[in-house]
């Protein structure tokens, strides 16, 4: 019996074979000493085509859209037909007992033998041969220990996941744009799941230098001299420095106005001042030696040296491998050794150190590496692209020469020392006396680099100039940004230079500069946009998990690439990628969520999850699925590329000439500021009132509901006050909603927020900082960025909004910890007026928002918590029922527009599918793409969806007037949460209605999620013991305290809001402050308490339901029955079915009423012992006494008493004066909801 081994290339094939002595040649393999090597030439088998799956595809036709198979047949390519059928012979010949997989040890590998293997029909047991080396030691190490092939099986199902949702994306949306924007005889349009987002990043930056302008500024540079000799005799310790403005030399504190007026100024001062250093600060700067080379560093590399294109620095390493045997696996993703490979260090530097000698530290390859290059916790399939040690056999063509010595030098690099320079930055003042007598300062900026230990950089490899053609061409690894100027210059400082120093001004001049558009991204860049989806990070800072959210894979990206190229989307000029028209067509054709780099690469992260066995396949083809269906009726819906891209705007990019200072309003004239700049007839109810206290420069809190127009109460008094208004807002999609109708009035409104590129937000920056702004949003997390509330002290804002501002206070129902940091903040930015803006605020939430801000004089103003038109029903039902409850709520097309509340994602989606069988209808949540909840949202707001099922994710910004309905399917958490969410119905002021569907079960899970969000007092104390005065990593504390993941965030997220923690710039834990537990404890207990809160607003049908959500937030003065409730009016209920009193009832309330004529202030239970009514019975007579409340008969009025050292609350029921007089008439007005019908218990029968 012999065993059949499939390696993926003939070359590799013909290695295995050597070694396992399989050396007799058939046609199509190698056999003997009990082997039969075959091999695949790529892929011998494919996902079929369209057409061969159902012959109605070859078709292009809309209707047919989406093609979604119900099953994935292979097809064998025609060109390797013969060479397939010999693998089918070898594998299901008689004599094979076991098949070996030895193609790649990776992703690419796996898929290609498994279709091989399936298309085979082949059903004997497999093996695994893993090996990251093609040396002959390497593979019969492997065969020594291969891996059973079921060890792969996640490995295979994210390889067919893979390939699988790149048919669906590729074949359903190139299809779909090429119908929808091409015309007969256009060439098909190609859209792909990893292809479009890579080529959107090209695009988005060739568009971003079209629409840069650039800005002539000037530049003040001079020449010290510490000499006071003459000119020449000071050549040797002459200095250049650059003039600045501000406390810190930063590079926009360089620049000066373009018309050359104040340059002139400074250098008059500076031909007759007096010089002297004012400060030297000397720093060591160090530099490690670079991790290992992973294929995607390697490629980087390559293109920054020679200009090499990733496919080709891919082909060079492949040969590497497989012909010459010098290096390990090179399609590897990991840039560590693993404990094992480390070993064999001292025989692979031993063979490679030959051509370094004179560069090699002592100890290379003797002495183990540090724990920064070898980490088995870090080496995923594969260690690090290194040498083998194996020695050429042959001479390296000159490009494949180049490769290697990289790898040879990078790894010898691993034993020297850091690079190690000193930095020495000086300040010069120059001190001017003016013709009056004022004193006037300048200050000049130099910094001087040397090198005090050259270290690893002694094996670095110089790179190859080319001719400088233009920016972004022959300038590699560049990372200017839009509108930069020139690095600071880092020169050779003449030794001596002391504090106090007097220095002679040799020349001064004023540079003319211009700022520079971003440059073109390389290959190299475009690498590491694909490594990191999209996001603008250095290397170093990239992170295991942005790894794993990349576009494709190191073994895929160099394909892609060239793929666009092919496709005539791309072209290269020299290093740099262009974007051609035809890819800038299609990507401006191509809807949001289709071009996301960032989606694409949480369908990457997703598939690693599957490959490590962490995630289901099927479930992420269920999303892929749903996605194609949206995806393919968004692109049917796209305009044709018909013509070019418009041409920008002459004044693109370019600063205003001139900015309009604005001036300021009397609080008295805001009506006429209202009138002709926000084009409103009129104030709504208290909004004058409150515009007239900010404009006078008072700090306000204002609480009014979702809709009542809090925004003006900013907005006019910041442009009254005649200045940049500074808004702090939670979320990106309010802030561009906000931005985008002020500017409709012809407002100068911006936002910095983590959408924008950084380009944009700079621009900003000036704009801000040149007074050419009237309002100004950005995120609470933006203060947190070093420098940015600096920025903004430097032109202070004429008023400080804080919208949303219940998220700041830990008693807030929203409560968000990068908001409490808010008020360590304003100090810089005051005495700026302040106001608090929020729709959900109790008592103690507003105490804790004045408290935190600082706003301890600020006057409140509670207002408009009355909803004339909302209509609130509350209505207890199984949680089996609550869908059709839903269904009977909406099925009148009058209660549509809606938004239904679910608890869950996953029941978002289930209730969505339900609904859409009647009307169009969505789900909307957080684990949604911000782009499929952007669209998701946009079709709401435009009428094409008629309901919206969504979790709390849903909600703030929302500005739809017309929604008739809002249905919560569970108890919400919090009152304050409830009010807001009802109060996106009927803005409009038309008749709307809130429908609260609940039960007792509710609290329980409520209750259960409150239990692991806020954690035993004594977990806490458990970590808080753990923690010391020197911060340790999270993942090292976590490991040590040996907790649940879960529960340690949960501990350790309150020991951070409550002070116990404190965590430093890389995220490790140190100890805080000894005074946390009792305000997490009051935290913890108020939290519950809202949950019971809401309970009991749900469940006692007391009073007028909106009566009672106006009181709760402390309006005390509004006590009128709305009228429409379903306390006020219960004949007029969608969903709860109101019934008369049975004859029994009726008796009983009549008993009730006589007995409290007796006696007032009867408690229940006193009350059902006068009625001598059964235990089963009280609480019918508990919900008739709230039916009684509710008709205004009686008042159960709270009360408590204390016990055992607890307080105890209870109720006590007054008659009213309607009560008095009632009678048998009054009683026949009362209705009942109908009881929820509760599961009953089954019980065992006795036997007779």
């Amino acid at each position: 019996m012999s065993i059949a081994v499939v390696a993926e290339k003939p070359a590799v094939a013909r290695d295995i074979a050597q070694v396992l002595g399989a050396r007799q040649r058939g046609a199509g393999f190698l056999h003997g000493n009990g082997y039969v090597v075959t091999w695949a030439i790529g892929h011998l088998v494919r996902l079929a085509e369209p057409h061969e799956i159902d012959p109605g595809w070859r078709r292009w036709r809309r209707e047919l859209l989406p093609m979604l198979p119900e099953r994935w047949p292979l097809v064998v390519n025609e060109q390797t037909r013969e060479q397939f059928e010999t693998v089918c012979r070898v594998l299901n010949d008689d004599a094979i007992e076991q098949v070996v997989c030895a193609t790649d040890a990776g992703r690419e590998g796996e898929l290609i033998f498994r279709y091989l293997y399936e298309a085979a029909d082949c059903r004997k047991p497999v093996s695994r041969l893993w090996i990251s080396s093609l040396t002959a030691d390497a593979i019969r190490q492997g065969f020594r220990t291969l891996r059973a092939g079921r060890e792969f099986e996640p490995l295979a199902a994210a390889a067919k996941g893979r390939s699988q949702a790149d048919w669906l994306v590729g074949m359903n949306l190139s299809r779909a744009y090429t119908l929808a924007c091409g015309a007969a005889g256009d060439e098909v349009l190609s859209v792909g799941r990893v292809q479009t987002p890579t080529l959107a990043m090209v695009v988005e930056r060739d568009l971003a230098i079209r629409a840069f302008a650039p800005e002539d500024y000037r530049e003040v540079e001079a020449i010290f001299a510490s000499s006071t000799g003459a000119e020449g005799e000071a050549t040797g310790n002459r200095y250049r420095g650059v003039w600045f403005w501000g406390e810190r030399p930063e590079p926009q504190g360089k620049r000066l106005p373009a018309d050359g007026v104040e340059a002139t100024r400074i250098v008059e001062r500076a031909q007759r001042g007096r010089a002297v250093i004012e400060t030297r600060r000397a720093d060591i700067r160090r530099a490690p030696p670079p991790l290992l080379y992973d294929l995607t560093e390697l490629q980087r590399h390559a293109n920054r040296l020679y200009g090499f294109s990733a496919q080709t620095t891919l082909d060079l390493a492949q040969k590497l491998y497989e012909q010459h045997k010098l290096i390990s696996y090179p399609r590897s993703d990991s840039r560590h050794l693993s404990t094992a490979v480390a070993t064999t260090l001292g025989a692979v530097a031993a063979a490679i150190q030959t051509p370094y000698q004179d560069r090699l530290a002592s100890g290379t390859g003797q002495q183990p590496l540090s724990a920064r290059f070898v980490d088995d916790d870090k080496v995923t399939d594969h260690h690090a692209i290194i040498p083998t040690p194996q020695t050429a056999r042959a001479a390296l063509a000159a490009d494949e020469q180049r490769i290697y010595d990289l790898i040879c030098r990078r790894l010898l690099m691993a034993w020297h020392d850091d690079h190690r320079t000193a930095v020495t930055t000086l300040i010069t003042a120059m001190t001017t006396e003016e013709a009056d007598g004022a004193v006037i300062v300048d200050r000049y900026h130099s910094t001087g680099v040397a090198v005090e230990q050259i270290g690893w950089k002694m094996l670095e490899v110089e790179p190859v100039r080319a001719a400088r053609k233009g920016r972004g061409q022959g300038q590699a690894g560049t990372t200017s940004e839009a509108g930069s100027e020139d690095p600071p210059d880092e020169q050779p400082l003449p030794a001596g230079l002391n504090v106090g120093q007097p220095q002679q001004v040799l020349v001064v001049r004023a540079l003319v500069k211009q700022t520079r558009p971003p440059p073109r991204l390389t290959e190299a860049t475009l690498l590491t946009a694909m490594e990191t989806a999209g996001r603008a990070l250095e290397d170093k800072e990239l992170s295991a998990a942005m790894r794993d959210r990349g576009l494709g894979t190191p073994a895929t990206r160099a394909e892609i690439i060239e793929t666009l190229l092919r496709r005539r989307y791309l072209t290269r000029d020299g290093k740099a990628l262009n974007a051609t028209a035809r890819g800038v067509q299609l990507i401006q054709a191509v809807q949001a969520p289709i071009r996301s780099p960032a989606l694409t690469g949480e369908w990457e992260a997703r598939l690693k999850r599957v490959q490590r066995g962490e995630a289901d396949l099927a479930d992420f083809m269920t999303d892929i699925v749903r996605f194609v269906q949206q995806a393919v009726a968004l692109a049917l819906t796209a305009s044709r590329l018909n013509a070019p891209p418009a041409p920008l705007p002459a004044n693109a990019g370019q600063a205003s000439e001139t900015v309009v200072a604005r001036q300021p309003v009397a609080a008295d004239r805001l009506e006429e500021l209202l009138r002709t700049v926000f084009r409103l007839p009129s104030f709504r109810p208290y909004q004058e009132q409150v515009c007239r206290t900010v404009t006078e420069g008072r700090d306000v809190l204002l609480l009014m509901p979702t809709g009542a127009g809090k925004s003006l109460c900013f907005q006019l008094p910041g442009l009254a006050r005649a200045g940049a208004t500074l808004v702090v807002s939670p979320l990106i999609a309010l802030m561009e909603d906000q931005v985008a109708k002020l500017r409709e009035l012809g407002l100068r409104a911006e936002r910095i927020h983590s959408g924008r590129d950084r380009a944009a937000s700079r621009q900003v920056c000036i704009d801000y900082l040149q007074g050419g702004l009237d309002y100004l949003f950005i995120a609470p997390e933006r203060l947190s960025v070093p420098g940015f509330p600096e920025m903004l002290a430097k032109r202070k804002p004429t008023l400080i909004a804080v919208d949303e501002a219940h998220c700041i206070s830990q008693w807030g129902h929203d409560f968000r910890p990068d908001y409490r940091m808010l008020g360590q903040h304003l100090p810089l930015l005051r005495p700026t007026p302040v106001i608090a803006l929020t729709a959900t605020a109790t008592v103690t939430v507003q105490d804790d928002i004045v408290r935190q801000l600082g706003m301890g004089a600020a006057i409140r103003y509670v207002h408009g918590f009355r909803r004339p038109n909302l209509a609130v029903e509350t209505v207890e039902v199984r949680l089996a029922d609550r869908h059709d409850a839903v269904g009977r709520a909406l099925r009148e097309a009058s209660r549509r527009p809606a938004i239904v509340y679910a608890p869950t994602r996953k029941e978002t989606e289930l209730l969505a599918l339900e609904l859409g069988t009647e009307y169009p209808t969505a789900a909307y949540h957080a684990g949604m793409s911000p782009q499929e909840r952007d669209r998701v949202q946009g079709l709401f707001d435009q009428g094409r969806l008629e309901v919206i099922v969504a979790t709390i994710a849903f909600g703030m910004g929302i500005d739809k007037p017309n929604i008739r309905t809002v249905v919560h399917t569970a108890l919400p958490g919090s009152v304050e949460g409830y009010y807001q969410e009802i109060g996106r119905a009927g803005r409009d002021g038309q008749p709307a209605r809130a429908i609260l569907l609940y039960s007792y079960a509710d609290l329980r899970t409520h209750e259960y999620f409150h239990h692991r969000g806020y954690p035993e007092p004594a977990q806490l104390r458990r970590v808080f013991a753990a923690l010391s005065a020197d911060p340790q990593p999270r993942a090292v504390l976590r490991d040590r305290l040996d907790m649940e993941p879960d529960q340690f965030d949960a501990a350790v997220d309150k020991l951070l809001v409550h002070g116990g923690a404190r965590r430093d710039g890389e995220g490790s834990l140190g100890r805080g402050e000894d005074a946390w537990l009792q305000p997490y404890e009051h935290q913890r207990a108020h939290r519950l308490r809202e949950m019971r809160q809401m309970l009991d607003f749900a469940d006692k049908a007391t009073a007028c339901r909106m009566v009672r959500l106006v009181r709760h937030f402390g309006d005390r003065d509004d006590d009128q029955r709305c009228g429409i409730c379903d306390v006020c009016a219960p004949q007029a209920t969608v969903v709860r079915r109101p019934r008369r009193l049975t004859s029994t009832e009726q008796r009983w309330a009549l008993q009730l009423l006589d007995a409290l004529r007796w006696r007032e202030g009867l408690t229940p239970r006193q009350l059902c012992e006068n009625l001598s009514v059964t235990q089963g019975e009280r609480h019918a007579i508990e919900r008739l006494l709230e039916a009684m409340a509710a008709a205004g008969l009686l008042e159960l009025r709270d009360d408590t008493f204390a016990r055992d050292g607890r307080i105890i609350a209870f109720r006590r029921a007054h008659l009213t004066e309607v009560g008095h007089q009632a009678g048998v008439g009054e009683l026949g007005m009362l209705r009942l909801a109908e009881e929820v019908v509760k599961p009953k218990t089954a019980r065992k029968q006795k036997r007779i």
